[in-house]
């Protein structure tokens, strides 16, 4: 079994390498947007508060300190997962609807490792306390 910070690294570097293309030639990857964003001078704060923006920065960071911290929540690392899951499903859709091959197979490498970290951890389930 994969520990689980070298799960949520991995997770992160799969992230960054999604794929998207866009009309009038124009591609990247993730993590090239996002320094795009960082550099970019002026609309900053509306940039960073559009949902969909803000709601990847703000899973990557939570990933970034289940990493870091010890012993991190299982609940909010699993959110963080979730979370970035449902960008990258979006992603897929719009790389199955345009039948681009590279967006779709992009997004693979994190779909595994988000199903593999849900399988084996569950962070989600009910504990039972038997006695009370």
């Amino acid at each position: 079994m994969i520990s689980r910070k070298l799960l949520n690294a991995l997770l992160l570097i799969c992230f960054s390498f999604c794929y998207l293309e866009w009309p009038g030639n124009n591609s990247s990857f993730f993590y090239e947007l996002e320094l795009t964003m960082i550099r970019k001078e002026g609309d900053l704060l509306n940039t960073l508060t559009h949902p969909l923006i803000l709601t990847g920065i703000v899973s990557q960071l939570i990933l970034l300190f289940c990493i870091v911290y010890p012993k991190p929540l299982n609940k909010l690392n699993g959110i963080a997962i979730l979370a970035l899951s449902l960008l990258v499903l979006f992603i897929l859709l719009v790389g199955l609807l345009a039948m681009n091959f590279k967006i779709i197979a992009s997004v693979i490498p994190f779909l595994v490792l988000a199903s593999y970290y849900f399988i084996k951890i569950k962070p989600f389930r009910k504990t039972v306390i038997i006695g009370e």
